[in-house]
């Protein structure tokens, strides 16, 4: 069985991961590249600080994006790459000599974002600019937990709608510029530093033909035994 912070883990590559889809909004760019610092504010052992990412990279164009998390300086990168026109997700892992990727249909994605906690929805009056960019301000309330609620910092500036159907934010119709996730079982706190209206190739979107193709279920095994090597450091 798969473990519901694991989940979190496979869906939230993150996340930025998770926010970034779908058809243009008149006005606004649809490419570009959205730089993330990543912090772990519950993280304790200050030693295991340098083997955690420190950085989400967000590419997307059009109806595609990804994204990328590299850790232990990286020998290890976590991705997604979101196809909004089929709405399949792709989570790709770099472990060391092994390179994975799966597929998942948005029938799949549905059910397991089913299987997570729901969130009620605080939207504030509240602007605040993050990477140069105005955002909302909501929180992301818990109703069948007791952990605090989330601070969510959203912008509809940016050309994209229905940016986080893959996500557990699905009903935030604007792309997130701050929130928070777990990650390899701890609280995973991201921001946008930067944002880079460029140029974006198609081929930004493509998996590298050495990487092998596993199953949903392999996936989640590859993914539970590289948390282990994590949460089991002494």
């Amino acid at each position: 069985m798969i473990s519901l912070t694991l989940f979190k883990v496979r869906l939230i590559l993150l996340p930025a991961f998770i926010s970034l889809l779908s058809c243009n909004r008149p006005g606004g760019p649809d490419e570009g590249v959205i730089y993330y610092d990543v912090t772990f504010p519950f993280l304790e052992e200050s030693v295991l600080v340098n083997v955690f990412p420190e950085e989400l990279v967000v590419t997307f164009k059009d109806n595609e994006v990804r994204g990328t998390l590299r850790a232990i300086g990286g020998i290890v990168t976590t991705e997604f790459i979101a196809d909004n026109e089929e709405h399949l997700l792709y989570q790709v892992l770099k472990s060391f000599q092994d390179k994975s990727f799966c597929k998942l249909s948005e029938n799949e994605v549905v059910k397991r974002l089913s299987e997570m906690p729901i969130f009620e929805y605080e939207q504030t009056d509240d602007v605040e600019m993050v990477a140069g960019i105005p955002c909302k301000v909501t929180f992301a309330k818990f109703t069948t937990d007791s952990m605090p609620p989330i601070r969510l910092l959203h912008t509809d500036a940016l050309g994209l709608e229905n940016p986080n159907w893959f996500t557990q934010y699905h009903q935030i119709e604007d792309v997130l510029l701050g929130y928070e996730i777990e990650h390899f079982g701890m609280r995973m706190k991201l921001t946008a530093r930067k944002f880079e209206n460029i140029e974006v190739s198609e081929k930004d979107f493509e998996i590298d033909v050495a990487y092998k193709q596993v199953s949903p279920n392999e996936m989640d095994q590859l993914f539970s035994g590289l948390m282990n090597e994590f949460t089991d450091q002494p």
